[in-house]
């Protein structure tokens, strides 16, 4: 069977951010290893009691942690970004299933991610956005969605320094 969860606490107890999807548990440990705890990203198997380190790609180490649904998006201190998951909200435009290079957005210093959509502010204050813009939750001016980061101008001059989409488990309300 499963090892108990309490077989491995040094991992989720030096933990320094956590978030959860809609299988699991991330956990960002002090050295920058991501640990998933149950069936996350359908890269782990058994129950929800299995604790296992998510490949970084080249050793990277991460600095910062986001996740919902079936995405996640870590970032590095010098802010590159790495995302793993559904194709509507990583950033990438596809589902991807190892961590992968987010292209096209300049060095990050927050990254968050909701259920059809992202946003992340860049180390220079600028605000970019992406995924479903049905509700019009991309600060675009429209609803259309954008596979890709892409910048939101209006918050150009504004220098943010975090930001947060939240996380729904739902669907958008259309009557909104």
């Amino acid at each position: 069977g499963a090892a108990p969860f309490n077989a491995r606490p040094s991992i989720v107890g030096e933990g320094v951010d956590v978030d959860v999807t809609s299988k699991g548990v991330v956990v960002l440990s002090v050295d920058g290893k991501l640990i998933t705890i149950g069936p996350v990203f359908a890269l782990t198997s058994g129950g929800s009691l299995d604790c296992n380190e998510l490949p970084s790609p080249d050793g990277v180490r991460f600095a910062g942690v986001s996740a919902c649904g079936q995405t996640m998006i870590a970032w590095t201190a010098e802010g590159a970004a790495y995302c793993i998951g559904n194709g509507l909200t990583n950033g990438l435009g596809a589902d991807c299933m190892a961590l992968s290079p987010l292209v096209g957005l300049p060095p990050v210093s927050k990254v968050t991610v909701g259920s059809r959509h992202a946003a992340a502010v860049t180390l220079d204050g600028k605000v970019f956005t992406w995924g479903d813009g049905l509700s019009g939750t991309l600060g675009q001016g429209s609803r259309k969605g954008h596979k890709t980061p892409t910048e939101v101008m209006s918050f150009t001059e504004a220098g943010l320094c975090a930001i947060d989409v939240g996380c729904t488990r739902g669907q958008p309300d259309p009557k909104r």
